[in-house]
């Protein structure tokens, strides 16, 4: 059984993720950055590994659909009722309603949702970065 992390570890690898320490790469944090977005737009509480996974479908469609067998679409649906495909999943649905009005001034100039991972998804994320630094000081060392 997994112990919940405490408030100082979600806030020490929340931040190290969001604030430039490159333990994601620029994919796989816009990917988070959607996957967060689909869940604020869904009303759910977190994002999840599931969401995140579906996130990264909604990024990158056609790579991973190649990894899975069975209708992954159907899963994102379930998912997230409400999603968006390429570039207009990157900017809430509010904003790009407001693009398409007469008015310029009534387009907001910023926005916001909230980011809140589950302790699995952060353990994986984490985890996943860790395995990839250690791998690459491997690497250096060999060469």
């Amino acid at each position: 059984m997994k112990l919940p992390l405490k408030t100082y570890q979600r806030q020490f690898a929340l931040q190290r993720m969001a604030f430039g320490f490159n333990l994601l790469s620029p994919e796989v944090a816009e990917a988070l950055r959607r996957a967060c977005l689909a869940c604020a737009e869904n009303q759910k509480k977190e994002t999840g590994a599931i969401d995140f996974l579906c996130g990264l479908y909604l990024h990158f469609q056609n790579d991973l659909a190649t990894h899975f067998t069975g209708d992954f679409g159907a899963v994102v649906s379930r998912n997230f009722p409400i999603h968006r495909f390429g570039q207009e999943g990157l900017a809430p649905k509010n904003m790009l309603d407001g693009m398409t009005q007469e008015n310029p001034s009534d387009l907001a100039t910023s926005f916001f949702y909230s980011v809140n991972l589950s302790d699995e998804l952060l353990r994986l994320l984490w985890l996943s970065a860790n395995w990839q630094a250690q791998w690459a000081r491997r690497l250096l060392l060999w060469t």
